[in-house]
């Protein structure tokens, strides 16, 4: 099966400080799932494990050199899909960056795993799969 994911799930494979549903997020690896995500991840990742997480640098290093093991598909954003990101977001009302997952999720016509349920549980044009209850559900293909 195949996945659009979001950071807050790959910090959940990556660290293992403190983080709830793990083992839902480790799941997706054991699996052998294909994780899609943004490019933008890359620079998320740091951020959150420097200024969330406050990782000492052993383990920033160690949870970053993980990271890059990861087989992900990446994609980026271009002027077509900024703009159909921008409606996502104003008709929602998440942030561009929020919205940014929905819309690729929406265009590989992929169910879309996430740890943000309160921005992205109102979105209809998608399957989203709380990571909370990823390995629970059992989707259609």
């Amino acid at each position: 099966m195949q996945y659009v994911i979001d950071s807050l799930v790959i910090v959940k494979l990556i660290t293992s400080v403190d983080e709830r549903y793990k083992s839902n997020a480790d799941l997706l690896l054991i699996q052998g799932e294909q994780l899609h995500v943004l490019e933008l991840v890359k620079h998320e990742i740091g951020n959150v494990i420097l200024k969330a997480k406050k990782q000492t640098l052993p383990n920033a290093k160690q949870a970053l050199a993980f990271f890059y093991t990861i087989p992900f598909v990446f994609h980026a954003i271009d002027e077509i899909s900024s703009v159909q990101i921008y409606r996502l977001a104003q008709k929602y009302h998440l942030t561009f960056y929020d919205a940014s997952f929905v819309q690729l999720s929406h265009q590989l016509k992929l169910p879309f795993v996430t740890g943000d349920m309160k921005h992205h549980g109102k979105i209809k044009e998608i399957t989203i799969i709380p990571i909370s209850q990823y390995g629970q559900i059992q989707l259609d293909n």
